[in-house]
């Protein structure tokens, strides 16, 4: 019997040939190079954006307050009321809490309806009422309304004055002053 053919032959190992050895070198030196690339353009984006967060932004709380006032009263002693008014618009979005919003719309509106800026005075005023509802603030948008003309609305406000007015209040009957100011705008009708 013969054997088989295919078991008589010896196992032969193929080596690269020195060019496949060099090609497949190429080939390994050209990924790796892509790959650096690929890492080195992540890293950099990675320090870029890590450098260009932004910085956090300090709530403004009420011991804040005065210091902020005396900045704005800074500006206006300078003329410069735009000024003034860009020192509140920083800070009232960074209100720690409501009460501080509503005293920095207070303060901004103030300063806008001294400015004879009836329209952002409002704004202000609107926003101050919204949050902290009282006399103060109701009668500043009432009088705003009646510098702009509205009287309907300055009439409503002064009625929403006169019905916030805290018992405790020291400068006498403010709601029968607000009454009269509604009363006067309506052409003495009640």
């Amino acid at each position: 019997m013969s054997a088989s053919n295919d078991s008589a032959k010896p196992h032969t190992v193929v080596m690269d040939s020195p060019k496949t050895f060099r090609s497949n070198r190429k080939q390994y030196r050209v990924w790796l190079t892509i790959l650096a690339v690929i890492i080195l353009v992540i890293l950099g984006f990675v320090i870029w954006h890590w450098s260009h967060r932004p910085t956090p932004v300090k709530k403004v709380t009420e011991s804040d307050l005065n210091s902020l006032g005396q900045e704005a009263d800074a500006a206006i002693q300078n003329n410069n009321v735009s000024q003034a008014l860009a020192i509140y618009d920083q800070a009232i979005p960074n209100a720690a809490n409501k009460s501080v919003l509503g005293e920095l719309d207070l303060e901004a509106a103030d300063i806008a309806s001294n400015a004879q800026m009836p329209s952002k005075a409002l704004h202000y005023a609107l926003g101050a009422d919204a949050i902290q509802a009282s006399s103060d603030t109701s009668a500043l948008v009432a009088s705003i309304y009646q510098q702009q003309g509205n009287d309907a609305k300055a009439i409503d406000y002064y009625k929403k004055a006169s019905g916030e007015v805290s018992p405790n209040q020291i400068s006498g009957d403010g709601s029968a002053y607000y009454l009269s100011e509604a009363q006067q705008l309506s052409g003495g009708k009640k």
